[in-house]
């Protein structure tokens, strides 16, 4: 199976190669000209979407939180209240990644797997956060 890039990659080989073509055998400077621009263009196009088509595919894919509480298998009692207001405090924090499903969570805590998509300092992200609260 071919990533996007390998496909968007394909696609402006392919279509440079047309406008190759299209440059040599065409006589009318205004074919050339379009043959050489459709190329660029496509390149341009394809800069300009791809981050809010990576940022879309990773919030289709994770959670802006990590999702620990499952209400249906919850009952009622003083560790589902306080599964709750976990999940509550998680949800009030500024998170700088996206959390994956499946993992865990239990007395000890909530465990899912994070995803960064820049360079970004956590453990100082989330001191800030504990410091700004004391």
């Amino acid at each position: 199976m071919q990533s996007g890039a390998d496909t968007g990659a394909v696609a402006v080989v392919l279509v440079g190669l047309a406008g190759l073509v299209a440059v040599l055998a065409s006589l009318q400077l205004w074919m050339r000209l379009t043959a050489v621009a459709i190329p660029v263009l496509m390149v341009i196009g394809m800069l300009a979407v791809t981050p809010a088509a990576l940022r879309e595919n990773l919030e289709v894919q994770y959670d802006a939180t990590p999702q620990c509480v499952n209400d249906e298998a919850m009952g009622p009692g003083p560790g589902s209240r306080a599964e709750r207001k976990s999940q509550q405090a998680f949800e009030s924090i500024e998170h700088v990644g996206y959390f994956g499903g499946g993992g865990a969570s239990g007395v000890g805590g909530c465990d899912r797997s994070f995803v960064l998509t820049e360079d970004v300092d956590v453990l100082q992200h989330y001191r800030g956060l504990a410091g700004g609260r004391g």
